[in-house]
């Protein structure tokens, strides 16, 4: 987000960012009661690896605050 916002002066963040989401996906994955979570993303933009990357950081959190054993693989494509 940081990255686009500086592209253009006309561009600018507003209320989220990126990493954010990966939270909010990170919670519901471990609510739902998954603990083996692969994702794939696409490499075309700064988006997807950004958000692979906070979701990976996430849920690496989410697994040393509790006692949920919880793997994930995050693989650019």
């Amino acid at each position: 987000d940081d990255k686009l916002a500086q592209l253009n002066r006309n561009i600018f963040l507003i209320a989220k960012k990126t990493e954010g989401i990966a939270k909010v996906l990170s919670r519901a994955l471990v609510k739902e009661g998954k603990r083996k979570i692969f994702v794939l993303y696409n490499t075309a933009d700064e988006f997807m690896p950004t958000l692979g990357a906070a979701l990976t950081d996430a849920l690496q959190e989410k697994a040393a605050q509790g006692k949920e054993k919880i793997r994930n693989i995050t693989i650019p494509i």
